[in-house]
C-alpha cells in the first residue's frame, strides 16, 4: 500500500515552466535574479563559458518533451519529502560541457533541502546533451531548469 501511495505521489510531481525556463535563457528572462545575466562570459581553465549569447543553445536528446518525460520519470518523493508536504519550484543551473556532459549543478532557487537534493540528483544524472555552439564550434553553456514539486 505504501509503495502504491509513493508511486501515486511520484506521478503527481509536475514539471512545469520548462519552456519558460528555456526561453528565459535565450535572453527573455522574467526572473532575472534567478538566472545568469545575459551575454556573460566566464573564464575557466582557459575555456569560455557562454550564457545566453550563443548561436545554438544546448538541447536534451529528443528535445523539450523528452526532457520533461525524463524529469517526470526520474524525480521521486522521499519519505522526508512526503512528511514535509512542502510544494514549490526548485531552479537548478548547470553547465553543458562541449562533450554534452553535465557539470557545475547548483540550486539557485530553493524550496526545501530535500527537494533541492532530489532536483540536483536528477539533473546530475541526465544523459549527455547536444552541446551548444557558436559559429559552428561547440561551447560550454550555462543552463537552468525550473522543476515544480506539487502533491495532488
Amino acid at each position: 500500500m505504501l509503495k502504491t501511495i509513493r508511486m501515486q505521489v511520484a506521478k503527481a510531481v509536475t514539471i512545469i515552466g520548462i519552456s519558460a525556463g528555456l526561453s528565459a535563457l535565450s535572453g527573455c528572462a522574467k526572473d532575472a535574479e534567478l538566472l545568469v545575466p545575459p551575454v556573460q562570459m566566464e573564464q575557466r581553465n582557459e575555456t569560455k563559458l557562454f550564457c545566453c549569447a550563443i548561436g545554438q543553445m544546448p538541447m536534451f536528446p529528443g528535445g523539450q518533451k523528452a526532457l520533461m518525460d525524463y524529469l517526470a520519470a526520474n524525480i521521486h518523493y522521499s519519505d522526508e519529502m512526503e512528511e514535509t508536504c512542502a510544494q514549490g519550484r526548485v531552479v537548478v543551473t548547470f553547465v553543458v560541457e562541449k562533450d554534452g556532459s553535465i557539470s557545475e549543478t547548483k540550486v539557485v532557487k530553493s524550496v526545501d533541502p530535500a527537494f533541492d537534493k532530489e532536483a540536483l540528483r536528477v539533473v546530475s544524472a541526465m544523459p549527455k546533451w547536444i552541446p551548444g555552439s557558436l559559429n559552428g564550434e561547440r561551447v560550454r553553456t550555462r543552463y537552468a531548469i525550473p522543476i515544480t514539486f506539487r502533491i495532488k
